[in-house]
């Protein structure tokens, strides 16, 4: 069911000279402006020198700036930025605006942080959750929860949860957008910083190792705890059973119990879906053949056995290694997605990649993001002529697409 989603209109920075000397660049249409405060500056000092004065525009400069009270508009600072309407009728107009829907009026800054054109307003209709709405732009909300807490200004997580009908809420137009905003309002380290700390939680083979007639089982994705996360309640929104994988989760993690897991722990969980970025690893059924040792189907896999060997037993509890025998199904992780199923031809690269990187080749176009059809099939969404649109729909399986 098609959302409907209304873009934000805010701002694209451009140089403006008539706002140099206040520390100002314009929006787009000139009805508001990005000011830098001074020593010395006060929020009534600024709106004068825009030629208005402020008291009586106060819930229109909380609006625009996303401040949940009053008291955020005394005590600026040397360097921080404000959103301001550019005139006394620019002013006049969001306060009319603002009179007749709120929602009209923007937030164009969080934080401190200019919003771009990086957010949308979703209107909630009957039957969605945030779960779907999160899932429809190409992220997962549990990842991303600080950050919509954020956008929102909602202190309250139950807020962001217990969604009405035709309530609005603001979200990240992509996970690429996600991410941006999550790194500039420091809720998220940059990748280059991130890659410093990052530590594989899994010594997984090469997916292009992977033989035919080998089955794909299912995902290992590695997730941070968030505040008030549920395992259990978490999994089930992936489509998998708590019951059938909380002992492989307990061996995976090092884990005596789900009690005790500290907000921030890496974990690494079983997942049916590949919803967002992130490090997935496919955990692949290898039927063993007669004269294969562990260590010939490590090579085999692109694994070397003594450094594999204790991811192979958390997934293979019940194998005595080395010792295996003909016949035997072996859990081997490969790094990357494949299909789930049985491996019906070569391993390709993940589709999401070749998919990309073909149409950018072919057609120019950049995928905003995907939306899961479900039966293996994705929705490409692209920006043309400043709007989000439906593209082509691609198989995953087989990387074939139409639109």
């Amino acid at each position: 069911m098609k959302k409907r989603i209304t873009a934000f209109l805010l701002i694209l920075i451009m140089a403006v000279s008539l706002f140099a000397s206040l520390g100002v660049n314009a929006a787009a249409d000139d009805t508001v402006v990005i000011v830098t405060a001074k020593e010395g500056d006060t929020v009534y000092s600024l709106c004068q020198s825009l030629g208005y004065g402020s008291e009586r525009f106060n819930a229109v400069i909380m609006r625009l700036n996303s401040f949940a009270d009053e008291s955020r508009l005394t005590g600026i600072k040397a360097g921080q930025k404000l959103a301001l309407p550019a005139s006394g009728v620019a002013a006049e107009g969001y306060l009319n605006a603002l009179k007749n829907d709120p929602n009209s009026v923007p937030a164009v800054m969080v934080a401190g942080v200019e919003m771009g054109n990086r957010v949308v307003t979703v209107t909630v209709e009957k039957g969605d959750t945030l779960y779907s709405l999160c899932s429809n732009l190409g992220f997962g909300y549990k990842t991303y929860k600080d950050l919509l807490m954020k956008l929102n200004g909602f202190s309250d997580e139950a807020k962001l949860i217990n969604l009405k009908a035709d309530d609005t809420l603001v979200l990240p137009v992509s996970l690429e957008a996600a991410d941006e905003l999550s790194i500039a309002l420091g809720l998220k380290k940059a990748d280059k910083e991130k890659a410093k700390e990052e530590k594989k939680l899994l010594v997984a083979g090469n997916m292009e190792k992977v033989s035919l007639g080998d089955t794909a089982l299912y995902y290992l994705t590695e997730y941070k705890v968030q505040k008030n996360d549920n395992i259990k309640n978490l999994l089930s929104e992936w489509g998998i059973k708590f019951e059938d994988y909380s002992d492989l989760i307990l061996s995976l993690n090092g884990l005596t119990d789900f009690n005790h897991i500290s907000t921030g722990k890496i974990l690494l969980l079983p997942t049916d879906l590949i919803f967002e970025n992130g490090i997935y690893y496919t955990v692949v059924s290898h039927k063993v053949q007669s004269g294969d040792t562990a260590a010939s189907i490590c090579k085999g896999f692109g694994l070397e056995y003594n450094k594999a060997l204790d991811t192979l037993k958390k997934l293979n509890p019940s194998v005595g290694f080395p010792n295996i025998s003909a016949g035997a199904l072996l859990n081997i992780p490969v790094a990357g997605v494949i299909p789930l199923g049985e491996i019906k031809g070569a391993v390709k690269a993940p589709w999401k990649a070749a998919f990309e990187a073909e149409l950018y080749s072919l057609y120019g176009a950049t995928v905003d993001h995907y939306q899961d059809l479900g039966d293996g099939y994705y929705q490409a969404y692209v920006v043309h002529e400043g709007k989000i649109v439906p593209y082509v729909t691609i198989n995953s399986a087989t990387g074939e697409y139409h639109g």
